[in-house]
């Protein structure tokens, strides 16, 4: 072949394998460390289906010291998970996050409380200790501003602790007479 026609070849060649584009680079924060609840996101990577769609996603554990909006404000993150009323607390504080999906049609968040205090319902919380989450009290302020039970103590509202940890020990050790607890995790 004459160097024309090898030119020609090549470049006919080039367009039909097309370009090669690399993976988009994707950041997928998560609100708390591996465990079921994110079991679909590490399946979906696992089964190569972000791959499938030019996706390079690296997945992050979350912890108790890790705000996935305040990560996502600072570019730290492309897409996280965490809790509506957080994200709409982040929106509020001028963070522009979109909700893509809420998958759950009730938040799994709830209280667990010794029997011996008689909590049956709501009311029956007022001059209780409840220890929450260091970092997860936005959906249990707000539950409770909504029922009208002050936060501050006393006799008609609930003296609020920080969890010593996230588990069931001040529970346990009556530390508190309730604590957050998500329904498939700690409950």
């Amino acid at each position: 072949m004459q160097p024309r026609v090898y030119m020609l070849v090549l470049c006919l060649s080039t367009l039909v394998a097309g370009p090669t584009l690399a993976a988009e680079k994707l950041i997928l924060q998560l609100r708390w460390v591996p465990q079921s609840q994110f079991a679909g996101y590490y399946a979906a990577q696992d089964r190569g289906f972000y791959a499938g769609e030019g996706l390079d996603v690296e997945i992050r554990a979350g912890g108790p010291k890790i705000d996935p909006a305040k990560l996502a404000a600072a570019g730290q993150a492309d897409v996280i998970v965490d809790w509506m009323p957080a994200a709409l607390e982040a929106r509020e504080h001028g963070v522009p996050l979109v909700n893509i999906a809420q998958p759950f049609k009730r938040s799994a968040n709830a209280l667990a409380c010794r029997r011996e205090n008689g909590i049956i319902v709501p009311e029956d919380l007022r001059g209780e200790t409840i220890a929450v989450w260091p970092n997860g009290d936005a959906p249990f302020l707000a539950w409770m501003a909504n029922l009208g039970i002050p936060v501050d103590g006393g006799s008609e509202g609930v003296t609020m602790i920080e969890m010593g940890a996230y588990d069931t020990v001040d529970l346990l050790s009556k530390a508190a007479g309730c604590i957050q607890v998500m329904m498939y995790n700690q409950y």
